[in-house]
């Protein structure tokens, strides 16, 4: 999965989880921010390029080191999301990020 965690963080990712919990009344998971990074970076194509495909595939795939909620987001040059992920354990009812 993502590295995504909801403690700690900055002032962006706390607002955001504030506001998701009061909202829906349930904790924030990685999709939901996920989902709203691609959502903010899908909006940040449509300013800089209005309706124009091309420009904003070019738009998306220049972006690198981008301060998503969900953690810091790049595009190679085929277009895949560069993001850091964990590998987390289920033990004893409860998650632990895997260390090699």
């Amino acid at each position: 999965s993502s590295a995504f965690d909801t403690q700690g963080g900055d002032e962006r990712l706390q607002s955001f989880v504030k506001l998701y919990n009061e909202r829906y009344e349930e904790n924030v998971e990685a999709f939901s921010a996920n989902g709203y990074d691609a959502t903010m970076l899908i909006a940040e194509g449509l300013k800089k390029c209005g309706e124009n495909p091309t420009c904003i595939k070019d738009y998306l795939y220049s972006v690198k080191d981008y301060p998503g909620v969900g953690g810091v987001i790049s595009f190679d040059k085929n277009g895949d999301v560069k993001k850091v992920l964990e590998i987390k354990i289920a033990k004893d009812r409860s998650f632990s990020v895997y260390k090699q």
